[in-house]
């Protein structure tokens, strides 16, 4: 089977939904019977082609200069890959027989794939953003396209979405649609914890983490305010957040004014290979998102044996039951006083990290692959 892919994102553009994309294309690596081409977004102005995987090609297109801004994309941003990666669609269309599309994203993945409706039949893959409610950044395209999303998916043979939250939230605007979940994986034998006689070398100091893209919807200005609510109680206490963003000048700005230049350190964007040992460093890991699809980073810090203090959004309740705190969103109250339990029990962030270990073996890129091409058997059938 040959599969025209189209996501906006792909690493080292974009966020959880091009690491996922990436992630899938690495099951697939070995399936001798598909073949994917991939249209995506380019870093720079220019046009070009890669082979990441035997069986995979990548075609990028010139959306803007990306090169200082990899993890934010803009309004106009989008709306360039809408025009570029229709028309590379167009032409590979006409070039090659496809079975069907992928689309990541309703909007502006989806938008392309609406457009050969009449000729391919397609999957839309729910993300987040691309979903009515999710992000106040795109109120405004959400009150005027949404009989556009519902009619996209309306036409589409299967949508799908990595978590039920995001499933739930689309059924506000179709509740009739069918809507399965493919939850996202992590790869448990990259990111694994510290052993018991490591950990108590490290001891001394207790290092709070959050690994995050520095934009408005992840809260991180919150978690910064919370962190120099308790610091004075915690003097062994620092705030690691990795990460880049349209934010991040803001959030350190916050930090000097707060006097936490010392005790905050921003590392910005690190390579995936540096991410598993920042993990294994940490005591305990944040992330007070407004909203979530299914985030990477919280499986990734499962996997690495950390207690959780999340917000109730992207399956919150299958994902930190158990295993951390989950408080409600814009709540800098219920952060602090998270930090604060977690920090004066030991013993607590210790069952807690214990439990998130065993609770990430229950995710896998793998499976997640099975599920897609069970989907993708389907449609040729």
């Amino acid at each position: 089977m040959r599969v025209l892919f189209l996501n906006s994102e792909y690493p080292p553009l974009g966020g959880g939904a091009g690491y996922a994309t990436q992630e899938l294309f690495r099951q697939f690596r070995n399936e001798e019977r598909i073949t994917i081409d991939c249209i995506t977004a380019a870093i720079d102005n220019r046009y070009s082609t890669e082979q990441p995987f035997p069986n995979v090609t990548l075609y990028r297109v010139p959306i803007g200069d990306k090169r200082d801004s990899l993890h934010y994309q803009s309004q106009l941003n989008l709306f360039r890959y809408l025009l570029q990666g229709y028309l590379m669609a167009r032409s590979l269309v006409r070039k090659n027989t496809y079975d069907f599309v992928h689309a990541f994203f309703t909007v502006p993945a989806g938008i392309i794939a609406y457009s050969f409706r009449r000729q391919l039949p397609y999957i839309i893959s729910l993300r987040g953003s691309d979903v009515p409610g999710y992000n106040k950044r795109f109120q405004f395209i959400y009150t005027i396209a949404k009989p556009l999303f519902v009619d996209i998916w309306k036409k589409a043979t299967d949508v799908v979405a990595n978590s039920q939250s995001l499933a739930d939230l689309a059924h506000k605007s179709m509740a009739s649609l069918e809507i399965p979940v493919i939850p996202n994986g992590v790869d448990t034998e990259i990111f694994y914890p510290f052993s018991a006689s490591t950990a108590e070398e490290n001891k001394k100091k207790v290092r709070i983490l959050c690994v995050s893209r520095l934009i408005e919807r992840k809260g991180i200005d919150i978690l910064i305010k919370s962190f120099a609510e308790i610091q004075s109680s915690f003097p062994q206490t620092e705030l690691e957040i990795v990460g880049d963003g349209n934010i991040r000048v803001e959030l350190e700005a916050l930090t000097q004014a707060l006097q936490l230049s010392k005790r905050v350190h921003f590392h910005g964007n690190m390579e995936r290979s540096e991410l598993p040992e920042i993990y294994r460093q940490a005591d305990i890991f944040v992330l007070p998102s407004h909203n979530e699809g299914m985030s990477n980073t919280v499986l990734e810090a499962m996997a690495s044996g950390l207690p959780l203090i999340i917000t109730n959004t992207g399956d919150a309740e299958a994902l930190a039951s158990g295993n951390g705190i989950i408080i409600e969103k814009n709540n800098q109250t219920q952060l602090t006083a998270a930090l604060t339990q977690l920090l004066r029990d030991a013993k607590l962030r210790q069952t807690y990290a214990s439990a998130s270990r065993i609770k990430s073996l229950l995710y896998s890129w793998q499976q997640a692959a099975d599920e897609y091409k069970k989907m993708y058997q389907r449609m040729l059938d």
